[in-house]
C-alpha cells in the first residue's frame, strides 16, 4: 500500500491551520471537544433548560452504533441520509480512503463525495490534503519544455543540400546528443 500523503505532515499542517482559527468559530473537533459536545447533547436531550442546550440540539444529534455514540446532523422528517461529525484524528483516514477510492480525483469530486456522508470536512482540509498528495502533484506538474529546434537554412545560390541538427540533449540516445538530417536538394 503506497501512502501518497504523509500522515504526520498532514496532521502538523492541520494543527497549524486550526491554530489560526478562533476557538469559538472553529468547525474542527479535537477528541476532547468532540466528547464534550457529545455529552452536552446527551444531557440536553434529557432536559433542555438553557438556550445553549436548545442550540446544541438544533445542530447536533447522537446516533448509537454498536455501543458507540457518534455525533450526527439532526435528521429532518422523511430524511434518511446521515451526516457524521468527525474528529481531527479521523480526518486523515477518511480523506485517504475517499481520495484513493475516487482514483485521485480532484477537489470538486472529493468534496461532493465527502459532503454526502460528513458534515465538518471543509474545502480547506480537502485542499490541504490534495496539496500534500505526491501522486496528484506529479499528475499536475507541467512537462519541461526542451530546446526549440530551428532548421539551418542556407541561402547559397548553388546549394546541394539542407542540413538540420535535432537536439536530443534532454532525451539522449546513449552517448548521442544530436541527430544530423541531410536533405539533398538537387
Amino acid at each position: 500500500m503506497d501512502i501518497a500523503v504523509n500522515r504526520d505532515l498532514f496532521l502538523e499542517k492541520l494543527n497549524a491551520l486550526i491554530a489560526g482559527k478562533r476557538a469559538d468559530n472553529c468547525f474542527y473537533f479535537s477528541q476532547e471537544k468532540y466528547s464534550k459536545i457529545l455529552s452536552e447533547v446527551v444531557s440536553a436531550k434529557i432536559k433542555c433548560n438553557t438556550p445553549l442546550d436548545c442550540r446544541r440540539l438544533k445542530r447536533f444529534d447522537v446516533l448509537k452504533i454498536n455501543d458507540k455514540e457518534k455525533l450526527i446532523v439532526p435528521l429532518k422528517p422523511g430524511e434518511t441520509n446521515i451526516q457524521y461529525y468527525v474528529t481531527n484524528e479521523e480526518l486523515y483516514s477518511i480523506l485517504y480512503e475517499t481520495h484513493t477510492r475516487i482514483g485521485h480525483g480532484g477537489r470538486t469530486r472529493m468534496l461532493k463525495e465527502l459532503q454526502i456522508k460528513y458534515k465538518n470536512i471543509t474545502y480547506e482540509v480537502v485542499m490541504l490534503y490534495l496539496n500534500l498528495c505526491k501522486q496528484c502533484q506529479m499528475k499536475h506538474s507541467a512537462p519541461k519544455k526542451g530546446i526549440v529546434v530551428k532548421p539551418i537554412v542556407s541561402s547559397e545560390l548553388n546549394s546541394r543540400c539542407q542540413v538540420d541538427l535535432i537536439d536530443l540533449q534532454s532525451n539522449r540516445d546513449g552517448e548521442y546528443k544530436f541527430i544530423m538530417v541531410i536533405i539533398k536538394i538537387i
